[in-house]
């Protein structure tokens, strides 16, 4: 048996007696997928939330202010 590391993010493909070929994907590579597809919109969301903390700090502020 072979001791080679393999590449988990990279779809394991089987050639089937009939032809056919089938490529079976593994959670590293719809984990690597979705890193890649969602880290702009992960970044857009971190970006936000910080605009919203800044805004409920200075809404905190205000009604300090108030009291």
């Amino acid at each position: 048996m072979a001791n080679a590391t393999r590449d988990n993010k990279i779809p394991v493909t089987f050639n089937l007696p009939d032809g056919d070929e089938v490529e079976l994907i593994t959670w590293d590579f719809v984990e690597d997928k979705l890193d890649r597809e969602l880290a702009q919109t992960l970044n857009q969301i971190d970006a936000i939330n910080v605009q919203l903390g800044r805004i409920e700090s200075r809404i905190d502020e205000w009604l300090a202010e108030q009291s």
